[in-house]
Order: C-alpha cells, then structure tokens, then sequence
C-alpha cells in the first residue's frame, strides 16, 4: 500500500490495511484537504476492486470525529464504490468526511447527505448520499481499532430526489427492502431510480 499522506495513528493504519484487505485490488492512500486547508483527511483507494474498471474507496481518520446516535458515540469511517472513470468520487467521500468531522454531521444507516453527488456532477439521475451498512463487507461491519475504539463502516450510496422522498415518507427499512428486491448496482452512478 503505498502513500502520500502524513504519518498516520497507529489505529488509522490497522484500518486502512484492514480495509485494503477486505476490499482487494491495488490500495493507496493519499490525504485531502479541506478549502483552506486547515484539516484533512485520509482516503483509501482500491483499484480494480470490487472487479476491473472500478474503484473502492473509504475514509481514514473520520472514525477520530465524535458521530452521536441515540446518545452514543459511534465511530465510523465512510466508503464506497464507483467506475474507476468517475473522476471526483474521492473528493466527495472528502467532503462528506469533513461534513462529520468539521460541521457535526451525523452518519449513520438511513441518513441522507442531501446534493453531494450532484455538487460533484457525478450523475445526472442521482443527487444525493444515503449511508447504508456495509453490505458488500460484513466483516467491516463492527472492527475493533484498538482496546478502547470500535469503528464501523458505512457504505455511501448515490441515491435519487424519488428515492430520498420514498425515504423520507416510509421510512429507511422500506427503502432497503426495495433495493433489496431489485438488487441494487449501488456501484452504478448512472442507473435508473427504483421508486
């Protein structure tokens, strides 16, 4: 795994080799800046994963930001998935990063991050980013980064206005059930909506 970024923690490099393992293909990791450069932040680059011609990607270092659900603090780093041609995928896992780390975002499963895809003109259909457990990789479902620190990961999905309606109108096991029932390519920035 190869690097451009700053000498890291050591619970950041147990879960970016912990990620690279999981994920397969060529890892690297290179570190993004927010405007004014006053934080950054680790992502983790799997070429020719999950297959050729796409790239996985994921966050080190969000789990280091306070995420409260239900008056816990559940850590968590951010991923996902894109044909390798969609130039940009990378830094909007960046801003999303900096959305949790920096403006107090909440990830969790269910929650939207409204317009990300669409600031990053990465899809015509899809706008918006739902968080989703990380289906495609159980294993990084709950992984201990040390004796004290649990991270889990979520998987960022391109969702569209329809979907996020649906969403917000039934609810997000709804939601998951119809993706579930149409065997969602969540990897596929130009698919059609489902609802």
């Amino acid at each position: 795994m190869s690097s451009s970024a700053p000498k890291a923690s050591s619970a950041s490099r147990h879960l970016a080799q912990t990620a690279a393992q999981v994920f397969g293909g060529t890892a690297s990791v290179h570190r993004f800046y927010d405007e004014d450069e006053s934080h950054s932040v680790g992502i983790l680059s799997c070429n020719d994963a999950p297959q050729k011609g796409f790239r996985t990607y994921s966050t080190i270092g969000v789990h280091e930001a306070t995420n409260m659900l239900d008056n816990a603090d559940v850590r968590v780093e951010l991923a996902g998935v894109s044909p390798t041609s969609a130039d940009g995928f990378a830094n909007m896992l960046a801003t999303a990063a900096f959305q949790v780390s920096k403006e107090g975002w909440l990830a969790a499963p269910g929650v939207v991050f409204p317009n990300l895809v669409r600031e990053y003109g990465l899809s015509d259909a899809l706008k918006h980013i739902l968080w989703v457990e990380p289906f495609p990789w159980e294993n990084l479902g709950s992984v201990e980064a040390s004796r004290e620190l649990t991270v889990h990961w979520l998987l960022g999905i391109p969702i569209a206005d329809t979907e996020r309606e649906y969403l917000q109108r039934d609810g997000y096991f709804a939601l998951e059930s119809l993706f579930e029932q149409h065997d969602l390519a969540y990897y596929d920035l130009d698919r059609a909506a489902v609802v």
